[in-house]
């Protein structure tokens, strides 16, 4: 055998030696990087050539070239990745080869190495290239498979950390949100629309209801804790927490030893991702004490309004009472015609007993004439006795009825201080005037108007040093709804440092022994307080103007 071909044969030996040790390196390289940087590496080594371009490929797309020695012309490059379609073929120089590094037919990168040292050797290194190329091909593959498994597992390891933060935080919130709720003095449920399943409660709602979670986690929202009117009512409250958002309301809660327990709650609906409403939040509030602090309360007030009333009457009586001089003079002035009339008919009948004129035309005559009388002062004791009785309850009555009857009934009292009642347009039939309240407070009312009006008149005489005709002037008429009855007198009106003082109980101008100072302050509660009217004052020309307001009645 020649010495050139010992030589050739070693060499190929050695080349072969020398691939195979670089491609076990390669075949465990991680790195596509790496496993590229050692293919360039291996074929300067081998071929030392001029020049080494390599085009990575992914996706069908250029996407990263390297070149040996730095600068190369563009153009050559261009060239490689657009016009060179084969696995493999030699260059234009015929001095070097193109490669497509391939793997299962999935195109990793393209190599052009140029210019080789010996170019009677590039079949040899042909050969060699290609298998250094299938190598590569798998080397590549394994490499971006290893590094999508990389990312993929990163982004799983940042997923699952996402997912325990996240967990840390629910978990962390919950711990939170279960003691807050715990905490709360007051009732705290939540529940299903839908089926009325229970999906939270605090331990006070345990406590309360006197049921178990185990028991409370099968009951069903509200059947299982009210009863009758109360479980009609929930269904309905629920209809409109639906619409409305939320409520508040009071509902007694069944425990599980069947005790009622009257329960303040207020309630918020959550709505699910479709806005739908179907949770119900609720808080609730024994309100037991509250409600028999509330029933004392009531009992309370009620006895006190019972007292109130009680007093009110016994303060209207002793205004009547306060009048009962003049009543009583009244009634002895009504009664001294009668008397003189039937003292005149027993004289007569003596005489004519003695004259012999008895008969029993005359009789007849006689006893009839004096039971008109004793008739007439029987009226009249009856009239006076029905104004001085309190009305027990409320009735509709003429206005102007209640007035002429006061007016006939004091008349004369008037007359004798020569003061004249002047009633307007009361003789108009078309003109009814009624209203609904108690008839007999009312002429007490308006007799302490018109005897504050007489006093007045009076005491302007005294003042003034002479005589003058006095005159109180009622009239009556209607404005919308109301009633307005006005008395107005000439007794000189109101002074102005005590008008606002008149309706004050226990004031008076006059002697402690003439008046009490509750006329008028009584005259404003029946009016105000009992029958829903209006009093006021003012002073108009001479005198005192007083007006009363009351409720115009109409039939339905």
């Amino acid at each position: 055998m020649s010495e050139n071909v010992i030589n050739e044969h070693n060499k190929r030996l050695a080349d072969y030696a020398f691939v195979f040790d670089v491609i076990g390196n390669i075949t465990f390289a991680m790195s596509e990087t790496t496993a590229i940087d050692n293919i360039i590496d291996l074929f300067r080594s081998l071929c030392a050539p001029l020049r080494i371009i390599y085009v990575s490929i992914k996706e069908d797309k250029p996407c990263e070239i390297r070149t040996f020695p730095a600068t190369i012309n563009k153009f050559i490059v261009t060239d490689l990745i657009m016009n060179f379609k084969e696995d493999y073929a030699l260059t234009i120089s015929g001095q070097g080869f193109r490669l497509r590094i391939k793997c299962c037919d999935t195109v990793f990168g393209i190599i052009e190495i140029d210019g080789i040292t010996f170019p009677e050797y590039i079949t040899h290194y042909l050969n060699l290239s290609l298998t250094i190329i299938n190598i590569l091909g798998l080397t590549i593959s394994n490499a971006r498979i290893y590094q999508e498994l990389l990312i993929s597992n990163d982004e799983l390891k940042k997923e699952i950390d996402k997912r325990h933060i996240a967990e840390n935080i629910i978990r962390r919130e919950k711990d939170f949100t279960d003691t807050l709720i715990n905490a709360l003095t007051d009732t705290f449920f939540v529940f299903n629309v839908n089926d009325g399943k229970a999906l939270r409660w605090n331990k006070v709602f345990s406590d309360v209801s006197g049921y178990n979670d185990d028991e409370i986690a099968v009951m069903k929202m509200p059947n299982s804790y009210y009863l009758g009117e109360d479980l009609k009512k929930f269904y309905l409250i629920i209809q409109d927490i639906t619409k409305e958002g939320s409520a508040k309301f009071e509902l007694s809660l069944i425990t599980k030893t069947g005790k009622t327990i009257p329960t303040e709650y207020s309630a918020s609906i959550v709505k699910d991702d479709d806005a739908n409403p179907n949770i119900i939040v609720l808080i609730g509030r024994d309100i037991t004490q509250r409600k028999i602090l509330e029933e004392t309360i009531r009992a309370e007030i009620s006895e006190g309004i019972r007292k109130y009333k009680l007093q009110e009457q016994i303060l209207i009586q002793q205004s009547k009472m306060a009048s009962m001089g003049e009543i009583i003079g009244l009634i002895a002035h009504q009664w001294k015609q009668p008397l003189n009339a039937i003292f005149l008919h027993v004289q007569d009948l003596k005489d004519a007993y003695h004259y012999g004129e008895l008969n029993e035309e005359y009789i007849k005559e006689s006893t009839e004439t004096i039971k008109q009388q004793i008739d007439f002062m029987s009226q009249t004791i009856d009239y006076f006795r029905n104004f001085l009785k309190p009305s027990n309850k409320k009735v509709v009555f003429s206005i102007k009825q209640a007035i002429s009857e006061l007016v006939d009934m004091f008349s004369e009292m008037y007359k004798k201080n020569n003061i004249k009642i002047l009633l307007e347009d009361f003789s108009n039939p078309q003109i009814t005037l009624s209203s609904i309240g108690y008839p007999n407070e009312f002429k007490q009312v308006l007799l302490n108007i018109i005897n504050n009006s007489k006093d007045a008149i009076i005491n302007r005489r005294v003042i003034d040093g002479h005589f003058f005709e006095g005159y109180i002037h009622i009239l009556c008429s209607e404005e919308w709804d109301n009633i307005c009855i006005l008395i107005k007198d000439n007794g000189g009106g109101i002074k102005d440092d005590i008008m606002d003082k008149i309706f004050t109980p226990y004031f008076s101008t006059k002697k402690p022994d003439a008046g009490t100072g509750l006329g008028l302050y009584m005259s404003k509660t029946i009016i105000e307080n009992n029958m829903g009217g209006k009093l006021i004052v003012k002073n108009v020309g001479e005198g005192a103007e007083f007006s009363i307001i009351m409720k115009k009645y109409t039939k339905e």
